[in-house]
Parts: C-alpha cells; structure tokens; sequence
C-alpha cells in the first residue's frame, strides 16, 4: 500500500519536469508525407497516362503540393473544428486533385480509393471530411 503512494509522491515531482509545451500536430505537419505515399501509389502513372494529363509523376507532385497548401492557408484552424489532422491531410490531398482538374480542365487523377489505399486512412474518413468539410467551402463558393 505504502508503494502507491511513493509513486503518486514521484509522478507529482516530475510533473514539473515533463514538456507540458507540446503543439498538436496541425495537417501541415503531414502534407509532404501523405503526398509522396500517394503519389508512390502502384497506380498512379497509369491514371495519369489514362486521364492524358501532361504532366510528369514529379511535377504532378509539386503542383498537387502546392495547391494543398493554398486550401491550407484558407482553411484556418477554427474552420477545422478540431478534426483529426491526418485524416484531414488525405482530404485536402483529394479536394487539391479536383481543384487541380477543375483549373486545368481536365479530369481528376486522384480517388478516395487511391489516397486510401496509400496513406491507410479509411475511405469513408476522407468521404466524411470531403462533403461535410472541404466540398461546401471550396466548390459552393458563389
């Protein structure tokens, strides 16, 4: 009995001693990663070869990138409403592939399949942040 006690006496003590300073991690943290692990998707360079798009795996990449972290900067954190940041990285991956069609009128390369499948967030978790989230802000705009 006396043993919990040292313990909870020992744990008070090196509370002031733990980081109590850490940052959550915000979608930007993971937007490089998740992007590469798409784009390394075993059926990426026939979608692009099948949707005639002009652009090379890496400059698809850089353009994709890019246009993630535009709808980053309009996407400020109270819009994010506390949603997993992960799983909302892989939604903002799609919504950039639509956007990227959409500019360049061309088909979308990109499906919830395929960033699914390489980044292992769940289909309907990129689904739910998409049409709830992203969709109603960026392709509703008047």
């Amino acid at each position: 009995m006396g043993c919990g006690i040292i313990n909870l006496r020992d744990g008070v003590m090196y509370k002031r001693n733990l980081n109590n300073d850490s940052i959550p991690h915000r979608s930007e943290d993971y937007l490089i990663r998740l992007a590469d692990q798409v784009i390394r998707h075993k059926d990426l360079p026939e979608r692009l070869v099948y949707k005639g798009v002009p652009w090379s795996k890496k400059e698809y990449q850089n353009k994709l990138i890019l246009k993630c972290r535009d709808i980053l900067k309009v996407l400020s954190l109270e819009r994010r409403g506390g949603r997993n940041p992960f799983i909302l990285t892989g939604a903002i991956i799609y919504l950039a592939d639509r956007l990227l069609a959409k500019e360049y009128s061309q088909k979308a390369i990109l499906t919830q399949y395929i960033i699914s499948e390489g980044t292992s967030i769940a289909e309907y978790s990129i689904r739910d942040h998409y049409v709830n989230l992203l969709k109603p802000l960026f392709f509703l705009k008047k």
